[in-house]
């Protein structure tokens, strides 16, 4: 669950958008979610009606299909194409703008320790549930509730930072993660279902908070260069956090440490994020 927005949509995107971006981002995100959802079981009844080469065949003729959609969708809309008449010396002035700004900092370090407490639950978080009493038919469902937060917390996000300031709606979002990955933590199995419904639709806000804020706060000439980089930062932070939450585990020989320090990031995070300033008009 790890997906983001290409910089040729995601630019497109936020092109064409503007009253509705949010939702616009959401409505797009929100694909992967749904293929990580039903895509299993989409490809299971492929290999059981065709085979597993059957089912690489189903695989690439549904890609053909969407691509050439999706080609004739974005061809169509005029501003999607702007990229080639990008101000070069406007982009290299903004993003010089932007670096030396308290705000593309913060942002950074906001989503890098919001990453870094996500990325290694959405790893682990079977082992978690193994490690408080589930068996693992009845973890596999209850981690299945994740999927379909992460849709949802990609459009209800997206439809709220529309109308609200973003970073609040963050927070908001964060602060149930909290509560949810410390319930988990405390309270173990019983409240298992409704923690891994706020770690998903946490995750999900997430990949839409970063093109929003990227565009909002830093405009689009730069925007390749300073989408490329907080993006590198979210993809580090996920690949470190399933490493130091398993190390937590390995040390204290449970999950109930690792879970307080994902907690614990995540409080980074929406204290970063409450600093963040208003939108320029």
């Amino acid at each position: 669950m790890t997906d983001h927005p290409p910089l040729r949509y995601g630019r497109a995107i936020n092109t064409v958008f503007n009253k509705q971006r949010g939702l616009a981002l959401g409505v797009a995100l929100s694909g992967a979610g749904v293929a990580a959802t039903f895509g299993p079981a989409f490809i299971s009844s492929a290999i059981d009606a065709f085979g597993w080469r059957g089912a690489y065949y189903a695989m690439a003729v549904f890609t053909l299909i969407m691509g050439t959609v999706i080609v004739l969708v974005l061809s169509r809309l005029k501003s999607a194409t702007a990229a080639a008449n990008i101000d070069l010396h406007a982009a290299r002035e903004d993003f010089k703008k932007a670096k030396a700004s308290r705000t593309y900092w913060t942002i950074m370090a906001a989503i890098f320790c919001l990453s870094l407490g996500l990325g290694g639950l959405m790893i682990h978080f079977v082992p978690i549930l193994l490690d408080i009493g589930f068996t693992t038919s009845d973890a596999v469902k209850v981690a299945g509730v994740i999927g379909i937060a992460v849709v949802l917390g990609r459009l209800l996000v997206g439809f709220a930072v529309d109308r609200m300031f973003a970073p609040r709606v963050a927070i908001a979002i964060l602060f149930a993660c909290i509560c949810g990955v410390l319930a988990l933590a405390i309270f173990g199995s019983v409240v298992a279902i409704p923690a891994a419904f706020v770690i998903g639709f946490s995750v999900g806000a997430e990949v839409d908070l970063i093109g929003y804020l990227v565009a909002r706060y830093f405009g689009m000439h730069a925007y390749g260069q300073i989408y490329g980089r907080q993006y590198s930062t979210f993809l580090i932070a996920t690949g470190l956090s399933p490493v130091i939450l398993g190390a937590v585990r390995d040390v204290t020989g449970s999950y109930t440490a690792s879970l307080f320090t994902a907690a614990a990031f995540i409080v980074v995070s929406a204290a970063l994020f409450a600093r963040l300033p208003k939108f320029e008009k």
